[in-house]
């Protein structure tokens, strides 16, 4: 059997979901392009979240995963640390001094780039700063709903309060 003429392969940018650190490729969750007002980032606890979209798209993954870890130490990065603090606070930071420290704009980039990969949003996923005096982040960010200090990692508490009608 001859092949005498193979269709074109048209493979769209493989690399469009993938973070190099250092040696380390890491796989980012694919979404669609998604409008930053039409996200919601649960956290679970301090490592994992959820992650729903308007397409209605629940996927639950961890820090790691995101591209927020600190490899020498093996957790998770301080962006992410600053991304939990943001949820614990209406996705708003406090009144930013001036000039605003280096290592808080380094942290916002950092969020700003994973959040457009993952979402393949060009657009800031943060309101303009120069307005408000804040970072604001566009995205909904709800922190850790465990009651008694349990750890409930597929955040069912907070589903169930969501869905229940009566007790």
């Amino acid at each position: 059997i001859e092949i005498s003429k193979m269709p074109d392969l048209n493979v769209r940018n493989l690399e469009e979901n993938t973070l190099q650190k250092g040696k380390k490729r890491i796989r980012l969750p694919k979404f669609k392009p998604t409008d930053w007002s039409k996200i919601e980032i649960r956290f679970l606890n301090k490592r994992n979240v959820l992650i729903t979209t308007d397409k209605k798209e629940i996927t639950p993954t961890d820090y790691e995963a995101l591209g927020f870890s600190d490899d020498k130490k093996n957790k998770p990065n301080t962006a992410w640390a600053f991304l939990f603090e943001l949820s614990k606070n209406n996705g708003e930071t406090s009144k930013l001094p001036k000039p605003i420290p280096d290592n808080i704009r380094q942290h916002k980039l950092s969020i700003s780039q994973k959040l457009k990969a993952i979402f393949k949003n060009e657009t800031e996923p943060f309101y303009d700063s120069t307005e408000t005096q804040t970072y604001k982040i566009k995205i909904k960010l709800i922190p850790p709903q465990n009651e008694e200090g349990k750890e409930d990692i597929y955040g069912t508490q907070e589903y169930l309060k969501e869905t229940m009608t009566e007790e």
